[in-house]
């Protein structure tokens, strides 16, 4: 499902953001990713999604070798990969609908099946009595479902989450956690970027820690 072999990314300017990253994550684990701010955990990310390409060594993600993706494969490579973030990153001119259908406009969706699908997602996450509001209207715990909902509406096999509850209480924390086990439980691969010690003391999953862009613990 996601494999990395001796990877390494040497940046333009000679830093060495990852070196010799060596793990496997295995389809239907859930895996948090922890380490300090500037480890590496980022650029680990970019490298998994396709928005960056290792120097060296073997980053797989899905059964393709990101390094050898051809430019006019990454579109479709990145639809089968969900991606949350800590900003949350909605268009706060388009309302929760808008924002949850945006990946399935893009990729040429009908109409009629982008709305379907839209709803029933918001319907999953608990939002689906927002659907017409705007993100300014909502909470911050509202905005990220609302995340977390645009990452899952074309059914990725792998979902990944950097720092999604950064931004939140802990209360909030918690609930975004039990969601994303609760989509970890229905077959997708969960890997969380996280600093919330807490949170995961209190799960039985497994932990890779990362530090000056090397894998410390797995």
């Amino acid at each position: 499902m996601i494999t990395f072999a001796h990877a390494y990314k040497v940046f333009p300017n000679g830093y060495q953001g990852l070196r010799d990253i060596n793990f496997k994550i295995d389809k239907g684990e859930f895996v948090f990713l922890t380490g300090p701010s500037g480890a590496g955990k980022t650029t680990l990310f970019r490298l998994i999604s396709g928005f960056d390409r290792p120097s060296s060594g073997l980053v797989e993600v899905l059964g393709s070798e990101v390094a050898t993706l051809k430019n006019v494969q990454i579109p479709h490579f990145r639809r089968r990969i969900g991606v949350i973030y800590q900003d949350f990153r909605l268009l706060r001119d388009r309302t929760v609908l808008q924002n949850v259908a945006m990946p399935l406009l893009v990729r040429g969706d009908s109409a009629g099946a982008i709305d379907r699908r839209a709803r029933e997602i918001l319907q999953t996450v608990g939002l689906g009595f927002r659907m017409d509001s705007y993100p300014d209207e909502i909470s911050g715990g509202e905005q990220q479902r609302v995340a977390i909902a645009r990452a899952l509406i074309h059914h990725p096999g792998v979902l990944i989450a950097d720092e999604p509850t950064g931004n939140l209480d802990q209360d909030m924390s918690v609930e975004i956690f039990r969601l994303l086990e609760a989509v970890n439980a229905q077959g997708t691969t969960v890997f969380v970027a996280t600093h919330d010690t807490e949170l995961i003391r209190k799960r039985p999953f497994r932990v890779i820690e990362i530090n000056d862009g090397q894998v410390v613990r797995s």
